[in-house]
């Protein structure tokens, strides 16, 4: 589901912290789940913190590029 996100947001123009979170949810109800059950790991991916600030507003300061590439990092990172 990670990886299907990154790859969503690079593809987006414009993101905003909506658009965000319009992406995450319609990534994570093609994989059959809820964004609720992706959003901690995600944020532990992009910000290595289990707490903070607004996620999606998060995304949208870093871009899109920048969340990939810290999303296929930890894939990367977890499968060795």
């Amino acid at each position: 589901v990670l990886a299907a996100y990154g790859k969503e947001l690079q593809s987006a123009s414009g993101l905003t912290a909506e658009s965000a979170k319009a992406i995450l949810d319609t990534t994570t109800s093609m994989h059959n789940m809820k964004a609720g059950q992706v959003l901690q790991v995600l944020r532990m991916v992009l910000t290595g913190q289990g707490a903070g600030p607004d996620l999606m507003m998060s995304i949208e300061i870093m871009g899109s590029a920048e969340v990939a590439q810290r999303i296929e990092f930890a894939i990367r990172t977890i499968t060795k």
